[in-house]
C-alpha cells in the first residue's frame, strides 16, 4: 500500500490509547533509543549479528532485520501522532528513497543517530525510509507491518503491554 501521511495518521490514531498529549513525544525518543541500541550491539560493540533469518546455530545471539523495521515503524507512529497532537504541519513523508546504495553500516547508524536531533518530518520520514532500505524494505512496508501489528495488539487487549512481541 502506498500511504498518504493522513491514512497513516487515521489508522494510527484508531490504535492510539494514551492519556497525555506528551506520551508520543517523549516515547519516540525511547523508540529510536530502541533502534540505535540494536544496530550498537550488533554493528559496533559485537554482541549480536544482524541478520535477515534466524541462524541456525543456537549459539549465536542475533538481531533480525524484521526486529530493526519494527523499531522504524514504532518512530514513524510516534511521529506521526505527535505531529496530530501538537498541530504541527504536516509535510509530505513518502518517496524519500533518493539515498546513496551500498551504504557502509556507519552511514546507517549514524542516519539512525540523527533521528535524535530533529523532530520533523521532512527529516524524520526519509531516514527511516533510508534505514529500511538498508535493510531490504521500504517506508511503505514498514508503516503497514506497524499499523497491522499495533491492530493486532489492540484486539488481543495488549496495546499496553510491555515486550516486542506481544
Amino acid at each position: 500500500m502506498k500511504w498518504t501521511f493522513e491514512e497513516y495518521l487515521k489508522e494510527a490514531e484508531k490504535t492510539a490509547d494514551y492519556v497525555d498529549e506528551s506520551y508520543p513525544l517523549f516515547s519516540y525518543y525511547e523508540e529510536v533509543g530502541e533502534l540505535i541500541g540494536k544496530l550498537s550491539k550488533g554493528w559496533f560493540r559485537g554482541d549480536y549479528i544482524i541478520v535477515k533469518e534466524k541462524p541456525n546455530d543456537e549459539s549465536i545471539k542475533y538481531i533480525l532485520y524484521a526486529d530493526i523495521l519494527k523499531e522504524l515503524g514504532d518512530i514513524c507512529w510516534m511521529q506521526a501522532l505527535n505531529e496530530k497532537e501538537h498541530f504541527v504541519s504536516k509535510y509530505t513523508f513518502f518517496g524519500y528513497n533518493k539515498y546513496p546504495k551500498n551504504e557502509t553500516e556507519f552511514q546507517v547508524a549514524c542516519a539512525a543517530e540523527s533521528l535524535l536531533h530533529s523532530r520533523n518530518s521532512t527529516h524524520i520520514f526519509p531516514v527511516v525510509a533510508r534505514i529500511a532500505e538498508y535493510f531490504g524494505s521500504s517506508l511503505d512496508e514498514v508503516l503497514t507491518m506497524n499499523i497491522e501489528k499495533l491492530k493486532s495488539r489492540k484486539e488481543r487487549g495488549v496495546i499496553k503491554s510491555n515486550g516486542d512481541n506481544r
